[in-house]
């Protein structure tokens, strides 16, 4: 297992153009989008929140944003994350929601 999982990491490949004309299917990108919502966080913080960029217009701006890196541009979809820094502060709201909850097993 762990051989197979370093043949992976060496197969890995950054692509740094796209195909602009071939949209991501929605299916696709729905399924990338939930599996990053589900993905675990330390303490089940969840401190990020998605942006999904399809239009080339919006594209565009984060590409001038990112060092014009033509993948941007190019890419059918990209995401954005955003880390909800101000919900992180120990006194927030949100914080103290979370520490609030009850975990089955917490009687």
């Amino acid at each position: 297992m762990k051989q197979q999982l370093f043949e992976l990491f060496k197969k890995r490949f950054a692509c740094h153009l796209f195909q602009a004309d071939r949209p991501i299917a929605a299916a696709d990108l729905t399924y990338v989008l939930e599996a990053g919502r589900l993905s675990p966080s330390s303490f089940g913080l969840e401190q990020w929140k998605f942006v999904v960029l399809t239009s080339a217009r919006h594209k565009q701006d984060l590409q001038a944003a990112c060092f014009n890196q033509p993948q941007v541009g190019t890419a059918g979809a990209v995401v954005v994350i955003l880390a909800k820094l101000a919900d992180m502060d120990p006194d927030s709201d949100y914080i103290r929601r979370l520490l609030a909850r009850e975990y089955p097993g917490d009687q």
